[in-house]
């Protein structure tokens, strides 16, 4: 939500900020479109005399002329992903100045996220809002930061914004004017139902499949602690088959973030440590779900076929029956018998045939799951290289509070890859 006051006409503090937030989709629009956009903002921003007025002057009097030209302190914040950032650049023909003043917002420190839980919660209806002022209780508000805090004790904006709108639903819905830890809920089910409310919107079915393997088996593995893992786009487009147009969405849905790789394109990871048990478990139940079907399916066809195997022993019953009963002479019993052994033959082939197919469907599933495997090993051996330069950076910074960090830092390796052989020597230079 965007909100503004009015200044007084020559006000000498007025100063009049332009926002606009997700820019990264002003590159979607039409070339021409794009253009007009930089032409007329270059004008507000850098032009002391505006061309209307020049184009306007004789239909004009002159306390408008004066009015519309008293000069505007203007200024323009844009907020663009940080993979989309190089676009910016083609705004730089008509706005000079636009990669000048940059800023990277990155978690929050805990102070900072605490003021944007509770400052927004305390605004009345006037400013905009569906429901009424509320607040929170310092033990339930500690419990949430707790919650959404890492390890350095910085919060992710998007899982804070999870939790805010349900609070704010809460307070529409139930009429609360208060949180404290009798009423403020379970967290990580909020965060589980997010998931799951997302997920279930993405259609069509297939695509929504494609986007829960991607969570919950590509970025997302099981352990003590679960691990977060990053995928580059390729990988998740070959693996997956889930295109970028698409990962973009999922970002904007808060269900995935994206860092710009290193040799080009976007690393994807799911954005915050909260969402790994909720994955973790509906990649559980989604198994669960796929082995009770195939189980049901097997049933099913087996059932048929042996409703098809009665009803052919059935019918060859009857045929033998009426062949005795006609009398027929000894060659009609022997051709029987011949299409009896045909039928036997048939059976055995089309046996070996399913069961082919089946040795088919199993080697290719094993195929994936080992390329699957693959993926996540690589991230792995990534991330603990990544950690261990982190710590070898720490220990050369030869600073107290970088000798914490590294010591915090070794823990996490430790867990991660208690077998590792660079671990001792790190281990050294920290004593």
């Amino acid at each position: 939500m965007v909100r503004g006051h009015a200044f007084p006409a020559g006000s000498p503090a007025a100063v009049f900020v332009l926002l606009f937030d997700q820019f990264e989709e002003f590159f979607t629009y039409p070339l021409e479109q794009q253009q007009d956009f930089k032409d007329q903002l270059a004008e507000l921003l850098y032009t002391d005399y505006p061309h209307f007025l020049e184009q306007n002057e004789a239909r004009l009097q002159a306390d408008q002329i004066a009015a519309l030209a008293e000069p505007l302190d203007v200024r323009a914040l844009f907020s663009v992903r940080a993979d989309r950032m190089h676009e910016m650049n083609r705004l730089a023909d008509r706005l000079d100045k636009i990669l000048h003043n940059l800023y990277e917002l990155q978690a929050l420190p805990r102070a900072e996220a605490e003021k944007a839980i509770v400052l927004p919660a305390t605004l009345p209806q006037s400013e905009g809002y569906a429901g009424a002022p509320f607040v929170f209780d310092r033990p339930a508000l500690d419990r949430i930061l707790d919650f959404l805090a890492d390890a350095q004790g910085r919060v992710e904006a998007n899982q804070l914004q999870i939790l805010c709108d349900s609070f704010e639903q809460r307070t529409i819905g139930e009429n609360i004017t208060r949180f404290g830890t009798d009423n403020i809920g379970d967290l990580q089910q909020v965060i589980s139902n997010y998931y799951h409310h997302k997920i279930a919107d993405i259609q069509p079915p297939e695509t929504r499949l494609a986007v829960q393997r991607l969570c919950e088996e590509g970025l997302a593995m099981e352990g003590e602690p679960p691990l977060r893992l990053s995928l580059h786009e390729a990988q998740i487009s070959r693996l997956f088959g889930v295109p970028p147009s698409l990962l973009l969405r999922l970002v904007d849905l808060r269900l995935l973030r994206a860092e710009a790789g290193a040799g080009g394109g976007a690393v994807y990871e799911l954005p915050h440590d909260t969402l790994l048990l909720p994955v973790l478990e509906a990649k559980r139940v989604r198994q669960e779900e796929m082995a009770k079907e195939a189980e049901r399916v097997a049933a099913e066809e087996a059932l048929r076929r042996a409703k098809e195997a009665e009803a052919q022993a059935d019918k060859e019953r009857r045929r033998r029956q009426q062949a005795t009963t006609l009398a027929i002479a000894a060659v009609v019993g022997l051709l029987l018998a011949l299409a009896a052994m045909f039928w036997a033959f048939s059976a055995q082939k089309q046996a070996e045939a399913a069961k082919k197919e089946a040795q088919d469907n199993l080697n290719a599933l094993k195929e994936e799951n080992r390329i699957r495997v693959e993926a996540q090993d690589i991230n792995r051996r990534n991330k603990i290289e990544a950690l261990k330069n982190k710590i070898r950076g720490f220990i050369k910074d030869d600073k107290s509070d970088k000798y914490n960090l590294a010591r915090d830092s070794l823990k996490v390796l430790e867990r991660m890859a208690p077998n590792d052989p660079d671990l001792q020597s790190i281990k050294s230079q920290l004593k």
